[in-house]
This record gives structure tokens, sequence and C-alpha cells, in this order.
């Protein structure tokens, strides 16, 4: 969905590969899954700002605690409001659609 709307995406699967992305690249947001335990979300902050300060966007399941070290926390039940609020983080321009 991110890529449709024309923003480079890379994903990484597991702690290890996220952390490995974030020392390598200049990313202008990290997005964690909402299928991440709560629990490990401010683990995974902790690790990621040892090695980058990439903006961290933590998506939630309705009735999660938000992350509060994380500098944006979303409710990832609704699509389109992510890809809303992805943009107006990242002042990605609106796709044409038309």
């Amino acid at each position: 969905m991110l890529a449709r709307e024309g923003f480079e995406v890379e994903s990484a699967v597991g702690f290890t590969a996220a952390i490995q992305a974030c020392k390598k690249g200049k990313f202008d947001l990290v997005i964690m899954g909402h299928s991440i335990p709560p629990e490990d979300k401010s683990a995974i902050v902790k690790q990621l700002r040892a090695v980058c300060s990439t903006p961290i966007l933590a998506l939630r399941r309705p009735n999660e605690p938000p992350v509060k070290t994380a500098e944006y926390n979303l409710d990832s039940s609704d699509p389109q409001h992510f890809l809303s609020y992805i943009k107006e983080i990242t002042n990605h321009p609106r796709q044409s659609t038309g």
C-alpha cells in the first residue's frame, strides 16, 4: 500500500534485521507492526535509538496502550487513516487520483 502511494519501502522481518537496516540506511520513518507484543516494543525502540535517530511509528491494536518512547502511535485498524497519517508525518504529497 505504501509503495503504491510512492513511498520507498524496506521491510525488515525480525528484530535483528530491523536494527541492521536502521544502521545502514537513512529513513524518514520506522514503522513497528501491531503484531509485535506490547512489552517488546519499548525494548525495540531503545535498541533502534542506539543505532539511529529515525522517528518511530508504533502501530497498536485497539485498546493497546501507546508506546511512550515512540514519536508516533496509531491504532492500525483503518488502512486509509494509516495512509493519511503516514503522509502527514512524512510531509509526503498526496498522489493524484485522476
